[in-house]
């Protein structure tokens, strides 16, 4: 009834299923019951911690995947324990979240400057219309086509954005 008499129990532990045939802990790993040398030691605000990293596969979206393992965090957390924390040591997601809606408030702001430029230099209410009309439809334009190329937006793709609509107007 969910105890464990001896180590060989944990191998009969089945830790999926996949087409319906169970796969067994026995199967993936070998359970021992005995000492280790420790060779590391993880300690969050000087209390000994368990640490765990996990790294997003390549070509995967980082802010996405660590949307998804917070609201995993937050199921796990309702089940544990009420005195096991979990705590995020480090998050990569919101430093790119950062750099997006740095390189965004760029690119408005810039653009703003470019036609103020504009008008102050050409003094045409009319080219300077136009030129307010281009800058956005390009930036639009450049992201469609991102989309259907399947590119992904990194901060390469986004200041080469900023660039290209910098030397256009």
């Amino acid at each position: 009834m969910g105890k464990y008499r001896n180590v060989e129990d944990f191998n009969k532990v089945i830790v999926a299923t996949p087409m319906g045939k169970p796969v067994y802990l026995s199967d993936i790993g070998k359970v021992t019951d005995g000492i280790i040398e420790q060779t590391s030691l993880t300690r969050v605000n000087g209390k000994i911690a368990v640490g765990l990293n996990i790294i997003k596969q390549s070509g995967s979206n980082t802010v996405k995947v660590a949307k998804e393992v917070n609201q995993q965090l937050e199921v796990l957390k309702k089940e544990l324990p009420s005195d096991i924390n979990i705590n995020i040591a480090k998050d990569n997601s919101i430093y790119i979240k950062d750099s997006v809606n740095d390189v965004l408030f760029d690119i408005i702001y810039g653009g703003l400057l470019a036609v103020i430029v504009i008008y102050l230099f050409l003094a045409n209410f009319r080219a300077t219309i136009i030129s307010a009309l281009a800058l956005p439809s390009s930036i639009i334009a450049s992201f469609i086509i991102m989309y259907a190329l399947n590119f992904t937006l990194n901060m390469m793709s986004l200041l080469c954005i900023i660039t290209g609509s910098g030397v256009a107007h």
